[in-house]
């Protein structure tokens, strides 16, 4: 198990559908902590950094086109084997295949405009979140229902512990892998932000029961 940080890119099918509460609010409901979202208009020079494994396709102009068809919903998720858990909830790229239940299957009939993006393995979720979000629009807080979301006895349990009592009336400076590789020491200390830490009563009394 490890606690990872994944992308999910509403695309324009989503936004033009009215679905993005919808899909958003399904991973809330499993567990996952958001921790960044924004709307933005994709381009083509980011759209080609992207998807330059498709560079050669035939369908490569189409897939952009259809990415720029409206603004989208660029989010990072958060919690224990978070790549896996959104690509499962996710579904087969294709809609027509992917098992109801799924968000795909239950929202997507095409290969093309299936809802949304996400990051399919944890070495590609931190070169893609590095690609849509700055350093400081990633943000490290500590969710109240975490005690109910995994086994306090659980390791990722005392790293989530662990990371939030080391944030307990600190700045934080953002974690380096969502800095660029080349980002010096003083690089890094510009992006600081205060963090509020919530749960030092609730985590106590929880250690008693």
């Amino acid at each position: 198990m490890n606690l990872e940080k994944t992308l999910v890119i509403l695309k324009p099918s989503a936004v033009q559908r009215g679905l993005v509460g919808e899909i958003t609010s399904r991973f809330e409901r499993k567990g996952l902590q958001l921790a960044g979202m924004k709307m933005m208009q994709l381009n083509d020079e980011l759209l080609n950094e992207h998807y330059a494994h498709l560079a050669d396709k035939p369908f490569f102009s189409r897939v952009k086109k259809s990415m720029m068809a409206s603004p989208v919903i660029v989010c990072c998720y958060e919690g224990v084997d978070a790549v896996q858990v959104v690509r499962s909830m996710t579904g087969a790229t294709n809609g027509r295949k992917a098992e109801p239940g799924t968000i795909r299957g239950d929202y997507s009939v095409s290969g093309q405009e299936n809802i949304v993006h996400t990051s399919d393995s944890p070495e590609h979720a931190i070169v893609e979140l590095n690609r849509f979000f700055k350093p400081e629009e990633i943000f490290d807080y500590t969710p109240n229902a975490l005690p109910y979301l995994y086994n306090p006895q659980n390791e990722m349990f005392r790293r989530f512990r662990t990371k939030c009592s080391n944030l307990q009336n600190e700045t934080y400076p953002c974690e380096s892998f969502f800095l660029p590789s080349n980002s010096t020491k003083k690089h890094q200390e510009k992006y600081t932000f205060p963090v509020l830490f919530y749960c030092s009563n609730f985590w106590q009394s929880r250690k008693n029961h």
